[in-house]
């Protein structure tokens, strides 16, 4: 038999995540999802573009956040973020060495951090395993009242 489910509070979440996207000495690209959830509930955004050009086919940006109020205040978030990043030169934007460009580059990430309500951290920074991009993941969680 298993334990029942806490009951969360009657209070909402807004879960922020940005990824900033850098590659060589052209300035970062930045993109946010957001969600709101109650508390020790989930919430999921799903976005989708479609390329026919240059075969960099779907690209999704995909979010999935759990977020619980801890008794001190602070935040307990497991978040899941799904993101493709077609090349620059693949969107007409100038980019690093183009002879090492992939049409596009796929991210995933899953992580569980305990979060400062309202204070954003760097959870995740990851790199492109054949260019020099770098891709930093950014989380906050602030409590709505």
């Amino acid at each position: 038999m298993t334990a029942p489910r806490r009951q969360g509070q009657p209070i909402n979440i807004r879960v922020d995540a940005t990824v900033t996207d850098q590659q060589g000495n052209v300035p970062p690209v930045k993109k946010t999802v957001s969600v709101v959830v109650a508390d020790s509930s989930s919430g999921s955004v799903r976005t989708l573009s479609t390329f026919a050009l240059g075969g960099v086919g779907n690209v999704p940006l995909n979010m999935d956040a759990d977020a619980t109020l801890l008794p001190d205040g602070k935040l307990r978030l497991s978040l899941r973020l799904q993101y493709d990043l077609p090349s620059p030169v693949m969107l007409g934007r100038p980019g690093g060495g183009e002879e090492r460009q992939p049409v596009k580059t796929s991210i995933v990430e899953s992580l569980n951090v305990v979060l400062e309500n309202g204070k954003s951290i760097v959870a995740a920074q990851s790199a492109d395993p054949v260019s020099d991009r770098q891709v930093l993941l950014e989380v906050k969680a602030t409590v709505m009242r």
